[in-house]
């Protein structure tokens, strides 16, 4: 009688885990009342470099 032998390969399983943040809204009710939304812009500063010629 021959034995059979079986290999088992153990596969190993990483679990990754996401965090999810959960941002809560409120929400004001404006009663009657607009406001006006401002929008930022930003700006670039670029430098500038001179060079002097002597």
């Amino acid at each position: 009688r021959r034995r059979r032998r079986r290999r088992r390969r153990r596969r190993r399983r990483r679990r990754r885990r996401r965090r999810r943040r959960r941002r809560r809204r409120r929400r004001r009710r404006n009663l009657g009342r607009r406001r006006r939304r401002r929008r930022r812009r930003r700006r670039r500063r670029r430098r500038r470099r001179r060079r002097r010629r002597r």
